[in-house]
């Protein structure tokens, strides 16, 4: 791996372990070599992200190619990610002679109660940070990533249920016009003394299955479907998809209902 083509922050070895303590956490790290070093990946995931312990790479500065062997790897954000998001930590002496002919850019953090609400004090701040500096806030991200979270949660749950009307729709015509070429053979079935009752027990079992299959077959595929992109991205979807599946199940059923109520009526009805 060649640090040249990505996007790094070089970290030094005790701001690391502050940043840490800072942060509430209880780990330890250690680094007993020069040309060691620790990732730090907030968005790592096992299926696309390297397993950085153990690994190599190699590191280009001025003073000539830099060959860094990764001790450990960490799988949280030790500052915003806009700013590090992948970023490299190595020894205080490795960074000072380094930093002899790199350019060194300063970063400085601020720990701010109540985050997520923090709307007045990043604009107050946006308004003091000169024009040759950067700010990024944990509320501008935040808000960025509920934005496009949101936008991505109602277009898919606006197409979905648009199919799934669809597909009740579709359903419920074809139950009824099966109802209506059936119906003399439910008024002969009356006539040879088959109760009512038993009619429509037998009208709601066979539109049971009717409905029921979709509906088992759809949320079966979406959970393998869903799984596998939860895994892929990194992000939890259980809640909105077990809200989804409680939301779509209720429909279904109004459609099974109303279908069985109109089926009923259909075939009931006295020539």
């Amino acid at each position: 791996m060649c640090l040249k083509t990505l996007v790094v922050t070089r970290l030094r070895f005790m701001k690391l372990i502050q940043l840490i303590k800072e942060m509430g956490k209880s780990d330890t790290v250690h680094l007993t070599d020069m040309n060691e070093a620790v990732a730090i990946d907030g968005e790592y995931t096992k299926s696309l992200s390297s397993h950085y312990k153990g690994k190599t790479a190699l590191f280009e500065t001025k003073q000539g190619t830099k060959k860094l062997i990764f001790s450990d790897y960490k799988t949280y954000f030790v500052m915003n990610a806009r700013l590090a998001g992948f970023t490299v930590v190595v020894s205080d002496e490795l960074f000072n002679q380094v930093s002899k002919t790199e350019k060194v850019q300063t970063i400085q953090m601020y720990n701010v109660q109540d985050e997520k609400h923090a709307e007045q004090l990043t604009e107050k701040m946006q308004q003091l940070v000169p024009e040759t500096a950067q700010l990024d806030s944990f509320y501008a991200t935040y808000k960025a990533g509920m934005e496009a979270k949101g936008m991505l949660i109602f277009m898919g749950a606006f197409l979905g249920l648009v199919f799934l009307l669809a597909t009740g729709s579709v359903i419920y015509f074809k139950q009824l016009t099966e109802a209506t070429a059936d119906r003399e053979r439910y008024v002969i079935l009356q006539k040879i003394g088959v109760k009512k009752k038993e009619i429509k027990a037998s009208i709601a079992k066979q539109i049971f299955f009717v409905f029921a299959m979709p509906l088992v077959i759809g949320i079966a595929h979406s959970t393998v479907a869903l799984t596998a992109l939860s895994n892929l991205a990194g992000l939890d979807l259980a809640m909105p998809v077990f809200i989804s599946m409680c939301v779509y199940t209720v429909i279904y059923t109004i459609y099974y209902f109303l279908t069985v109520s109109s089926y009923s009526k259909i075939v009931m009805e006295q020539p």
